[in-house]
């Protein structure tokens, strides 16, 4: 694993933020990254990066520790072996210790239940929590002879539940999938107070390859990336949700068809988090 990009903050400069990043490469690419010892997880994302007709996110979510985050990618009836990069980010308050706050965190979850070719599942926080990030994992592979179920969502639904979806393509492929929510408990914390969470989001409509970029305000520090494609027709899938290098402040979604054109609307949102003002 390394450092990916510079550490930053909100905007008072108490609140930092880290990310580090990892890579496989394969047909199946399954990687994991974690932060550093000092840091808390707190959200992530990955990243494909193909030459074929197309490679997809099955997985990107948290571990239940918030020390390290996941991702899975499979390239689907076509061969197209591809390079998998996962994205880890942390985050430190000044005066403020990793066990007091993890011990103040906590990753609630939620399961699709039966198998299905357009499984969904939601995951929210509880009272008392505020939501700061989220991902999702596709179980296509615990199934035998399974073609393939990929994620078309895994993004804040509201702002204290984190929703996932996922679709199988030109094969029938039931799965289920289960999603994952991080909270912050609602509390004043030693030297920055209480703290403020929302998310922005941004929105394309097109078919083919297509980059959604968004920014959050200035004064904000980008916690998650997220994405959902409210596709028609055949459907598409998401090839990468992730934070944009150097660029604190944006998150970036691509997503793609499958042999068949088909458009979407296409939403990548960023999580993010600032002292209160």
């Amino acid at each position: 694993s390394a450092l990916y990009g510079n550490e930053y903050t909100d905007w008072s400069g108490q609140i930092h933020f880290q990310v580090w990043s990892d890579y496989a490469y394969g047909h199946t690419p399954n990687i994991q990254v974690s932060v550093g010892a000092d840091w808390v997880l707190v959200g992530g994302g990955a990243r494909t990066v193909g030459s074929g007709v197309g490679s997809y996110l099955t997985a990107s979510y948290p571990n239940y520790g918030l020390t390290t985050w996941y991702a899975r990618s499979k390239d689907h009836i076509d061969s197209d072996p591809h390079t998998l990069y996962v994205y880890a980010i942390g985050m430190k308050i000044d005066g403020v210790t990793p066990d007091y706050l993890r011990s103040h965190m906590q990753v609630f979850s939620g399961s699709s239940g039966s198998q299905t070719s357009y499984p969904t599942a939601t995951a929210s926080v509880t009272d008392g929590y505020l939501m700061i990030g989220g991902g999702g994992i596709d179980n296509w592979d615990s199934y035998p002879n399974a073609w393939g179920n990929m994620l078309t969502a895994s993004y804040p639904y509201s702002s204290n539940t984190w929703k996932v979806a996922g679709k199988d393509h030109r094969r029938v492929s039931g799965s289920t999938v289960d999603a994952y929510a991080i909270g912050i408990q609602n509390i004043s914390y030693p030297t920055v107070g209480y703290l403020q969470v929302s998310y922005t989001q941004g929105d394309v409509e097109s078919a083919g390859i297509v980059t959604t970029d968004c920014t959050v305000p200035s004064g904000w520090a980008v916690t998650c990336s997220g994405g959902w494609l409210n596709w028609s027709g055949y459907g598409r899938m998401i090839m990468s949700i992730f934070p944009k290098e150097n660029e604190p402040l944006s998150v970036r979604e691509y997503s793609k068809d499958h042999t068949y054109s088909s458009s979407a609307h296409n939403y990548v949102y960023a999580m993010r988090l600032q002292k209160a003002i």
